[in-house]
């Protein structure tokens, strides 16, 4: 047997007081099937209905108000004679949230040396702080400085109107620098529905790409063993020397320069035949004076050669 779920579609949003409407298709199964709610792949969070007749619809309020606002939902609607036999629906929201457009994504990488300044806010700058709401989220919104190693900071906002921007915000020069700060927003109506902002660079800057060409002309997605390819980067407000380290996907570190001179590059690293080609490699580059500050690169592979030299 088979079963497919086309309703809900991917993305859609379904207030609270919105009915269900859930269409599914079957082959090979004539009895009664169960509808069911999810969050993720394996949370059961509402039987919708027991023992439906298996006609391809249901159109039908339920009671969504006791459920968290938020991304992840999925029906599932699942053979009564055999439970093996299932199908679910994308994943959908129910509800409202709050998305951060500023900062919106992990830090932007600067390319031919011109650094996006969006997630990087100076002492004494003021910006404009920007979000949006997803669904029908009415009501003020309470704006917070937190850091991920320590926790909450300071109280930007207590109770800003729910309009998407704030301007009111100054960077204190009492902030010790660090990159790990993020914006969170919270409804005081709902105060489940929060959003935190991707980590940002505060007071102070360092970011790094992916490695160069050995004429540093040219980003690499792949460097091979063997290669001597070029590391550039770039930092603001940063005194003394840096630490430079490859890091794979298990977080294992290869340190490449415990005490580099902090001139925005660095020459000297041949990629060792000890390390194990894979896709998921990545520069970190943190100040030695002051280890808050640092930054990984983007993503980058490293493959093997073969015996004369040749990339496999």
């Amino acid at each position: 047997g088979e079963v497919q779920v086309p309703s809900p579609s991917s993305g859609q949003i379904i207030d609270i007081s919105d009915a269900l409407n859930i269409r599914w298709s079957t082959k090979n199964v004539s009895g009664n099937v169960e509808i069911a709610l999810f969050r993720g792949e394996t949370d059961h969070q509402h039987t919708i209905h027991s023992n439906a007749t298996n006609n391809g619809q249901w159109h039908s309020a339920i009671q969504l108000d006791h459920l968290l606002d938020g991304l992840g939902y999925r029906i599932q609607v699942t053979d009564k004679a055999d439970t093996d036999i299932y199908g679910t629906s994308q994943y959908f929201q129910i509800g409202s949230r709050l998305e951060w457009l500023v900062p919106s994504v992990e830090q932007a990488q600067f390319d031919n040396h011109v650094h996006a300044r969006k997630h990087y806010f100076s002492y004494g700058h003021t910006p404009t702080l920007r979000w949006r709401t997803i669904g029908n989220l009415e009501g003020k919104v309470r704006i917070r400085l937190i850091r991920n190693s320590v926790g909450f900071v300071n109280v930007i906002a207590e109770n800003a109107n729910n309009d998407g921007e704030w301007h009111s915000w100054t960077v204190p020069n009492n902030l010790p620098a660090a990159s790990d700060y993020q914006f969170e927003l919270i409804s005081l109506d709902r105060e489940h529905v929060q959003a935190l902002s991707q980590p940002f660079h505060l007071g102070a800057l360092i970011d790094i790409t992916r490695p160069y060409d050995e004429t540093g002309q040219s980003p690499m997605n792949t460097i091979h063993l063997g290669s001597k390819p070029k590391i550039i980067w770039r930092t603001e407000n940063i005194t003394g020397k840096l630490k430079l380290e490859l890091l794979n996907l298990n977080k294992e570190i290869k340190v490449i320069a415990s005490n580099a001179t902090d001139d925005g590059e660095w020459n000297s690293w041949t990629v060792s035949d000890d390390i194990e080609p894979n896709d998921h490699y990545r520069f970190r580059l943190t100040s030695i004076s002051n280890p808050d500050m640092s930054a990984l690169s983007p993503w980058f592979s490293i493959e093997a050669t073969d015996d004369e030299g040749i990339p496999s």
